[in-house]
């Protein structure tokens, strides 16, 4: 089984190199470019939420990407070392049949992950977020 693990700075600097690992072990793996598109959708967004939103997360604490094959679907394991923060908790639905001015700021792109995933799991450990998003590959 090919396991591809690597660390990234959690910085806007970052996110070039973050979408070519992903391009370049979607290939390995051989999965489509429509679903190595959405992996890349999945990471930027939470990439993004890392390094506005997680609290100095900085390269003293760098973002972790694992990508694995999981059967007939892929796994991407994300880790920050930013606060403790579950996207799941925030996964309410009746949010978005609120009318937009008494909705709350944010929030949409944990919607946007929890589309795309076949299967999300939340987890802190050893002082990191970790969630794995496993996307269901459809053919090429």
């Amino acid at each position: 089984m090919t396991v591809s693990t690597e660390s990234f700075a959690a910085c806007s600097e970052s996110l070039s190199a973050l979408m070519d690992f992903i391009a370049r072990q979607s290939s390995v793996l051989g999965v489509s470019r429509d679903n190595s598109l959405r992996l890349q959708l999945i990471a930027e967004e939470l990439f993004t939420n890392s390094f506005r939103h997680g609290h100095a997360v900085e390269a003293a604490h760098p973002v972790t990407l694992r990508i694995e094959p999981a059967g007939d679907s892929i796994e991407l394991t994300y880790e920050d070392g930013g606060h403790a923060w579950d996207p799941l908790l925030h996964l309410d639905p009746s949010t978005l049949q609120l009318p937009l001015e008494q909705r709350p700021v944010g929030g949409l792109g944990t919607f946007l992950v929890a589309g795309f995933a076949e299967r999300l799991q939340y987890e802190r450990v050893q002082e990191r977020n970790r969630l794995r998003v496993r996307l269901r590959c459809t053919a090429p």
